[in-house]
């Protein structure tokens, strides 16, 4: 018997992670605005609707290069530390959190290397890994090889963005020649079953965020976008934000519009709940304890439809068999910055 719909409401309630947060795409509206003010930045407009229209992805964007023209307004207003910090401080509030330090391919080697040593100088220190990101066209992630192997050898974990803007080979790339533990996006894996099958069977973990793939065309729309068929197929998937300025969502939204696109059920949604917690930057025996403890939590809700047939049993659902009997209270929402 159905009670109810899967809610916004229902969904917010629910521990969930952010693995693909860029904080220079996830500033406030506010806080672009009293930043700029302060600092005697210069803005397009200090119209908030206006600027809104400005920054949101909206029909004026139509690749990926479009999308990442707003962020040379939130950069423009946090060159200075206290706009940092405050930035950092809005987004962290309430949420367990670590940092990537994020290279632009664009920028080229020499750039990448700089962040590595950023890494890792700062590790153990709030730095939890490394990432590459921005156009993947004609800036392929091979030649930034020697950040990775530097932020690897030092034992450091790292992530790519790959597969968003390019094809299957971006994802190879990211995989093969530099080492990524997790992969961004990842929209394109689906062009190439081979490697999508070694992706699955090693359990890589795809950072999937849906609205801003298609804000970029990475996707044409819904129906077209893979990542049904990633869950269906059993890859390690987690649903993310991306930019929540520029995409104006959060990781509830995400799910909700999963679930009214592809008719996820709760199990399902927890399942991938669960990979992102899987898939987080933190040390095992610290990951096992908050695993167990957000599986309790999350046995505490049921789908308001009642039981629902469809995906059962997906290879994310067991918890650690060595987890304690009592866990200490920890926050249950994690994000990673970059």
């Amino acid at each position: 018997m159905t009670t109810g719909e899967i809610s916004h409401e229902l969904l917010q309630r629910l521990p969930k992670t952010d693995l693909h947060c860029h904080l220079d795409g996830s500033l406030r509206l506010d806080t672009v605005l009293e930043l700029a003010r302060k600092q005697g930045v210069a803005l397009p407009t200090f119209d908030r609707a206006g600027l809104h229209q400005i920054l949101a992805a909206g029909d004026h964007v139509a690749s990926l290069d479009d999308y990442l023209r707003a962020f040379d307004i939130t950069l423009s207003v946090m060159q200075v530390e206290d706009a940092l910090e405050r930035s950092a401080y809005e987004r962290a509030f309430g949420i367990r959190y670590g940092v990537i330090l994020c290279a632009i391919r664009s920028l080229g080697p020499e750039s990448s290397l700089r962040i590595a040593e950023l890494c890792i100088a700062f590790k153990n220190r709030g730095v939890v890994g490394f990432d590459l990101a921005g156009s993947e066209v004609n800036n392929p992630a091979k030649l930034h090889k020697h950040a990775f192997q530097l932020v690897v050898d030092n034992n450091i974990n790292c992530t790519a963005h790959a597969g968003e803007s390019f094809g299957p080979d971006s994802v190879h790339q990211a995989i093969h020649k530099c080492g990524a533990h997790r992969i961004g996006h990842g929209t394109r894996l689906v062009e190439s079953g081979d490697l999508l099958n070694y992706v699955n069977d090693h359990r890589i973990p795809l950072e999937v965020c849906p609205s801003s793939n298609l804000q970029t065309r990475a996707a044409t729309s819904w129906d077209t976008h893979p990542v049904d068929f990633f869950v269906d197929y059993g890859l390690r998937v987690t649903i993310n934000t991306d930019n929540r300025l520029m995409s104006d969502t959060t990781v509830t939204k995400e799910l909700l519009l999963c679930h009214q696109h592809y008719g996820w059920s709760l199990d399902t949604i927890k399942e991938i709940i669960i990979a992102g917690f899987k898939s987080a930057f933190m040390p095992n025996r610290e990951k096992a304890d908050l695993i167990a403890e957000v599986s309790r939590e999350l046995a505490t809700f049921e789908d308001p439809r009642g039981p629902v047939t469809g995906r059962v049993g997906l290879v994310e659902s067991e918890p650690p068999t060595s987890a304690p009997l009592s866990v200490p209270a920890k926050p249950k929402q994690i994000a990673q910055q970059s």
